[in-house]
């Protein structure tokens, strides 16, 4: 073989490791960028929290401080977000980690600030805010969406067919859907009056 021809072999072989080496830094450098942000779809909106990396510190006697849980329910299906929180008192953030960890619920830690623990779970199918309110057997009942997306009974109200206007009667009979607990309270208050 000709030296110039193995130069051009060793040159392309160099070529082919840079590009290598290239994508192996440039899919690093993404993974740490996506290990840092995460992004919850809520409401059409997205919301950027930024997750610090945990690392594993010396354990030092942490002080006894009162505790915050934030649990947030994201139900991308009908666009709702449901908050809870916990409050503890005299205990540890590590602590109330291991505890929350140990309950198995399905959320996960997306952030911490100032003795608040924020954890996240997002669902599929629609949140247990949709209600059909309907004329049945001489009076108004509600139900309520389950988690598997079926209405199911929830309640009945004193409202009968004497107290309901006509226009709204026949709307009632089909039934009518609401998509969360404020707009179940006007339509009552509109079927009342």
């Amino acid at each position: 073989m000709r030296t110039e021809t193995l130069y051009k072999i060793l040159f392309g072989i160099s070529l082919v490791l840079f590009f290598v080496v290239g994508i192996y830094i440039g899919v690093e450098i993404s993974k740490e960028e996506q290990d840092k942000d995460v992004i919850a779809s809520v409401d059409n909106k997205k919301v950027n929290i930024s997750v610090e990396p945990y690392e594993e510190e010396e354990k030092q006697d942490e002080p006894l401080i009162d505790v915050m849980v934030k649990y947030t329910d994201v139900y991308p299906d009908c666009g709702h977000t449901i908050d809870s929180e916990e409050n503890y008192e005299n205990t540890t953030i590590e602590d109330m980690k291991k505890e929350v960890e140990q309950r198995d619920l399905g959320y996960r830690l997306i952030g911490m600030e100032d003795g608040i623990l924020i954890y996240q779970k997002v669902h599929s199918g629609k949140c247990l805010n949709h209600y059909k309110v309907i004329f049945e057997e001489g009076t108004v009942k509600i139900y309520r969406n389950n988690l598997e997306g079926e209405y199911e009974y929830y309640q009945d109200t004193e409202i009968t067919i004497e107290t309901i206007r006509e226009g709204i009667r026949e709307k009632l009979k089909e039934g009518i859907i609401v998509d969360d607990i404020e707009e179940l309270l006007l339509l009552i208050e509109d079927i009342e009056s």
